[in-house]
């Protein structure tokens, strides 16, 4: 063999070799990256931008108990409170005081009232005994007149002068009568009013002492406000409602 046939010969085996790589990539496809598959959780994150702001949201206000408060308890910023938990504690003191007071003047007013009807039942009774006692007189004047025939007519007419008397002094205590009852009950009345203005005094007395204990209305974070108490009831606190955010893309 030549060399020139040697090389032809090497030429044809190389040209051969080609041909079957470029057969056997056409066969099985293009070579694509791969990688092993597992189960496992899948995290994102996406930046939003927003306001959060409460589902609900309670203004407390302190009560109006007609002179300034102290407070003697209070929760601090941010905390959060369930339905009932005290949030402001003032001093009742003052309140406690005018509360006693008021209990003194209701039972005095409830003694005022036993005293006036007990005062109405006596007039009444005193004033009743005296018109049966006239009412007596007039019977018995009759009883007299009856023997007018027997009697000298001076006489006589002196019976019909007992029998008139007796008769107009029976009208006179019966007009007592009902004026008495009229001035007793009108007595027992004002008494009734003043004990009616003693249970409400005591009644808005307890009104403001529990009043001055706020309690949180409902569950949420505590962002108190600033500013001085005063007396004309001014917001103190704001509890706001809130609940986990959630979005929707």
């Amino acid at each position: 063999m030549t060399r020139r046939s040697a090389i032809i010969a090497l030429l044809v085996a190389a040209a051969g070799s080609v041909a079957g790589v470029a057969q056997l990539r056409r066969d099985r496809g293009p070579v694509l990256p791969s990688a092993a598959v597992t189960k496992g959780v899948f995290v994102d994150y996406l930046q939003l931008r927003g306001e959060v702001r409460p589902i609900r949201s309670v203004t407390l206000t302190a009560p109006s108990s007609g002179s300034d408060l102290q407070i003697l308890e209070i929760v601090k910023n941010g905390a959060i409170v369930n339905p009932g938990d005290v949030v402001v504690q003032f001093d009742t003191t003052t309140q406690q005081r005018t509360l006693e007071q008021k209990q003194s003047e209701l039972k005095q007013a409830e003694s005022e009232i036993a005293r006036a009807e007990a005062e109405l039942r006596r007039r009444a009774q005193a004033a009743q005994t005296d018109v049966d006692q006239a009412r007596l007189d007039v019977e018995r004047a009759r009883l007299d007149l009856a023997q007018k025939e027997v009697k000298s007519p001076r006489d006589g007419e002196k019976l019909d002068i007992a029998l008139a008397n007796a008769e107009q002094h029976v009208k006179e205590l019966g007009q007592k009568l009902t004026a008495e009852r009229a001035s007793a009950a009108a007595d027992v009345a004002s008494a009734r009013q003043k004990r009616d203005k003693a249970v409400f005094d005591v009644t808005d007395t307890q009104r403001i002492i529990t009043s001055m204990t706020m309690r949180a209305p409902a569950r949420g974070s505590i962002n108190l406000l600033p500013g001085p108490l005063l007396s004309f009831a001014p917001a103190i606190a704001h509890i706001s409602e809130r609940q986990s955010p959630s979005f929707q893309i």
